[in-house]
């Protein structure tokens, strides 16, 4: 089975780093796609897969979604699945259940499409900035979870509808990190 992890950033110089990090120990380097969307800022770091293209918008939900459809139906030529999140958001598997994404997708592979449910994760303001050279998940205590907040995050079919307001029997749970205002930054897959 071969995964793909795909990503759209703008600007993302703060998560794309913690968020490549901590995908290529999931999948080989060379299964990361990560798309620039004109980013005004310069993302530091090297990529191996690292395609600019081009909007013309600050911020446009249909151009984003189209172009998402576009490039899962293109990596779906080359691999059974593709995990599609945004730069400051990871999935991530039950670790009691399974040893990484890849052993999630191979044991749930009769599931076209994979939807997550969103968790922030909050500092307290006493808590120092958060590090993101050191474990994440040590450095904040304090979860929510994002009602009416599924997403599909992984799936063997081009997805047109990214968001979803209803709830699935196949879930993802998403975590996200904040200090004062929320990260989106995990996903967590039951």
């Amino acid at each position: 089975m071969r995964l793909a992890v795909i990503t759209i950033i703008k600007d993302e110089d703060i998560f794309l780093p913690v968020w490549y990090n901590y995908y290529k120990k999931q999948v080989p380097e060379t299964d990361i796609f990560i798309y620039d969307n004109d980013s005004k800022i310069k993302i530091p770091g090297e990529y191996k897969n690292f395609t600019p293209i081009h909007s013309g918008f600050e911020f446009d939900h249909i151009w984003l979604r189209q172009t998402l459809y576009k490039i899962m139906a293109y990596q779906l030529l080359f691999y059974d699945y593709v995990l599609c999140v945004d730069a400051d958001e990871i999935v991530i598997p039950d670790p009691r259940k399974y040893k990484n994404i890849v052993d999630y997708v191979n044991k749930n592979k009769g599931k076209e499409t994979i939807y997550s449910t969103g968790y922030e994760v909050f500092g307290k303001k006493a808590d120092t900035p958060i590090n993101f050279n050191t474990a994440l998940f040590a450095q904040r205590h304090y979860w929510t979870k994002l009602k009416n907040f599924f997403k599909p995050v992984i799936s063997s079919i081009p997805i047109k509808k990214m968001y979803s307001d209803y709830h699935c029997e196949s879930v993802a749970p998403r975590v996200i990190f904040g200090t004062f205002k929320p990260y989106r930054l995990c996903n967590v897959v039951q």
